[in-house]
């Protein structure tokens, strides 16, 4: 009976706990917290940590799609179920527990105003920003890096000599920094700017690669909306969730097409087409690792520890070869796939 009700139990307490942290936030704002990173953590903890169970009960207990492969391979119970749900449901409890001193001393700080952005801000950093947009473009596809599939972009950034790929990431940096400052020059400048806002975003949706990454696209779309909900105007409810619901419906739908799976969807078939969604990748990175550790132990290298923390320090400087967590799951596990270009995501779960 335990194992029948266990799961819903713990997704059950996983979304009240977020619910708990929204209305108590939204209380001492006066207005919805569709900006408090705190509320943004653990709503992001609560989707990746619960969609892949969800589905499963809905389905049967059981993954329906070939593309699930792993996940079927590895014969999940609902005892590996109840143990990850369990994990996801304390470590939010934990991090409420220690943002709840953050959310008290917020209360009584007052609120500083932002700093204006001239327009001598606003000319250099559309400058730095457009420098950096070319340079980007003209190196990348001088290389041709972005003349093959997904995999295979990954694969060709990574054969860029060392030096050329930092010099890459600080310009995008420079240009991602530049960007957020123009974001807030325009939203501060509204309703005047409205027109210009509106290229904005036609822009960043315009340069969608459907076949890519769909982080850049929409990190660039929740930034208007939480510059728009801090600097000009609160989002009410209804209108945010709307605007919640239809992120995650083109998220799932980019996803789907990237992995060319777009026909189950056009069938009607929502479980199985659902069933190759990054959300399933990520659970399923989470579910490989308990196993592995139940059967014959994980060992993470310190330099994969150390790179957590030295990640902003150049690698020439530092006495190991950086890995992130992602880089060493993927190559241990999967050799062949991580030289053919590869990832799997990794994520907080695992």
């Amino acid at each position: 009976m335990l194992s029948t009700f266990s799961p819903w139990i713990l997704i059950a307490f996983s979304w009240a706990m977020l619910g708990v942290i929204v209305f108590r936030r939204a209380k001492i704002l006066g207005r919805t917290p569709f900006d408090d990173v705190g509320v943004i953590f653990v709503f992001a903890m609560c989707l990746y940590g619960t969609a892949t169970p969800i589905y499963w009960l809905l389905a049967g207990r059981t993954f329906i799609s070939s593309a699930d492969w792993r996940i079927q391979s590895f014969g999940i119970s609902d005892s590996s179920v109840n143990y990850i749900l369990t994990l996801v449901a304390f470590y939010i409890f934990g991090f409420i527990l220690l943002y709840r001193p953050q959310i008290l001393r917020l209360k009584t700080r007052r609120k500083m105003p932002p700093i204006f952005v001239s327009n001598s801000i606003m000319i250099a950093a559309t400058l730095v920003y457009s420098v950096s947009f070319v340079v980007v473009a003209l190196v990348t596809f001088d290389a041709g890096i972005f003349s093959g599939s997904y995999i295979e972009t990954y694969s060709r950034v990574a054969a860029l000599p060392l030096g050329l790929r930092q010099a890459l990431k600080l310009v995008q940096g420079l240009g991602g920094f530049a960007q957020i400052v123009l974001l807030v020059g325009l939203i501060q400048r509204l309703p005047r700017s409205g027109p210009w806002l509106t290229l904005y975003v036609l822009t960043v949706l315009l340069t969608v690669d459907v076949d890519g990454s769909r982080a850049a696209t929409f990190v660039a779309l929740m930034l208007v909306v939480v510059a728009w909900h801090w600097l000009y105007r609160p989002i009410p409810w209804v209108a945010g969730l709307a605007l919640l619901v239809a992120a995650l419906a083109a998220f799932t739908i980019l996803g789907i097409v990237r992995a060319g799976a777009g026909g189950g969807l056009l069938q009607g078939d929502l479980l199985r087409t659902l069933s190759i969604s990054e959300f399933n990748q990520v659970w399923a990175n989470a579910v490989q690792l308990h196993l592995h550790r139940g059967i014959s132990g994980v060992e993470v290298p310190l330099n994969v520890r150390l790179t957590e923390y030295a990640s902003v320090i150049p690698s020439q400087l530092l006495p190991f070869e950086k890995q992130s967590y992602s880089q060493w799951f993927v190559s241990t596990y999967y050799p062949d796939y991580y030289r053919r270009g590869g990832g799997l995501a990794f994520g907080a779960l695992a």
